[in-house]
């Protein structure tokens, strides 16, 4: 007996905690409750958005069949011809209104899509996330995203000297990201 038009169930969640870290000294890291998030690179200053998703209400047992970013630039400077990588962050233990560059370990980052290079203006990302490997963040819960340059098209690394800067909605903004888990 073959059993067919099974429901999938959709789970879309916005992030429980956003924030952006800040490479330079003279900068404090976002404040917990601004509108944005920025992403920038120029010589050895970065910022790195990060987003975390309770995952709590994906059932316990569940197969993930598909995974969806969506995520709202709002700005774009000098970004031209730089592609955007998200990764899964292997650290899901912090707080936007505590998080700082020193304070969160990037280790452990796997890239999970790659957003291709576009010219400025406001835009709607619709990310899939084909190569998320979920079971540990079902396990705990969690999952924190990173946003960061990757390279240039022309080989340039995030801190290559050209000054790229993009801003997205954060999840106090007018476009909150969202995460859209199918099981």
């Amino acid at each position: 007996l073959a059993v067919t038009n099974i429901p999938a169930d959709v789970v879309t969640l916005q992030p429980v905690q956003d924030a952006y870290l800040s490479s330079s000294g003279g900068e404090a890291d976002q404040t917990w409750n601004s509108t944005e998030l920025a992403q920038f690179g120029y010589y050895g200053a970065f910022k790195r958005p990060l987003l975390k998703f309770d995952l709590s209400s994906i059932p316990d047992g569940a197969t993930v069949t598909s995974a969806q970013l969506v995520l709202q630039q709002i700005g774009i400077y000098g970004g031209d011809g730089y592609f955007t990588t998200l990764s899964r962050m292997a650290n899901d233990n912090w707080f936007e209104t505590n998080v700082t560059w020193n304070s969160y370990n990037q280790a452990g980052a796997v890239v999970i899509a790659t957003l291709p290079f576009e010219s400025g203006g406001t835009k709607t990302w619709q990310i899939n996330l084909a190569t998320w490997a979920y079971a540990e963040d079902l396990a705990d819960d969690a999952v924190t995203v990173m946003v960061r340059w990757d390279v240039d098209i022309y080989g340039g690394t995030e801190g290559a000297g050209v000054y790229k800067s993009r801003k997205y909605s954060s999840k106090d903004g007018p476009v909150a990201p969202t995460r859209q888990i199918e099981s």
